[in-house]
C-alpha cells in the first residue's frame, strides 16, 4: 500500500510541475516521512484510509499552496501583480531579472561568437577552395 501511494503522490507532483522545485528529492523524501508518520501514529484511530485521505488532503493543500506561489512569482517576473509588492520585494524582483537578463545576454554572445568562429573557418575554406579552383583553371588571379 505504501509504494502505491508513494507512486501517486510522485505522479500527482510530476503532473502538477514537471520543470518546478515541487519534484526535488527533499520535497518528496519529506512527503515519504510525513506518510509514514501519519501511518504510523499509534494516537490516531482512523483507519488506513481515513489515514490516507487526510494525508492526502494536506498534501493537496500544500501543493496548491505551491502552485499559487508559483502562479505569482511567474506574474510578477512578467510584470504584473506588482501593487502589493513592496519596495524591498520590488528590488529584489529586479536584481534576479538583472541576473537572469545577464545570463541570457552571456548564452547569446556565446552563441554569437561560436557562429562567427565558423564562419571565419567557411571563409578561409571558400577562399583555399577558390585559390584551388583557380589554380587547376590556369586563372592566376590575385
Amino acid at each position: 500500500m505504501f509504494g502505491s501511494a508513494l507512486l501517486l503522490h510522485s505522479a500527482g507532483v510530476l503532473a502538477l510541475a514537471p520543470n518546478s522545485v515541487l519534484h526535488n528529492s527533499g520535497s518528496v523524501k519529506g512527503t515519504i516521512e510525513r506518510y509514514k508518520k501519519a501511518c504510523s501514529d499509534s494516537s490516531n484511530t482512523g483507519s488506513v484510509s481515513e489515514l490516507n485521505a487526510q494525508f492526502y488532503q494536506q498534501e493537496a493543500a500544500k501543493l496548491r499552496g505551491q502552485i499559487s506561489n508559483l502562479q505569482n512569482s511567474h506574474r510578477q517576473m512578467l510584470g504584473e501583480s506588482l501593487s502589493s509588492m513592496s519596495i524591498r520585494d520590488l528590488k529584489n524582483l529586479e536584481s534576479r531579472l538583472e541576473r537572469g537578463i545577464s545570463r541570457i545576454r552571456s548564452k547569446k554572445n556565446e552563441l554569437l561568437f561560436a557562429e562567427i568562429e565558423l564562419m571565419q573557418q567557411r571563409e578561409i575554406d571558400l577562399h583555399n577552395s577558390n585559390q584551388y579552383l583557380r589554380a587547376k583553371g590556369g586563372l592566376n588571379m590575385s
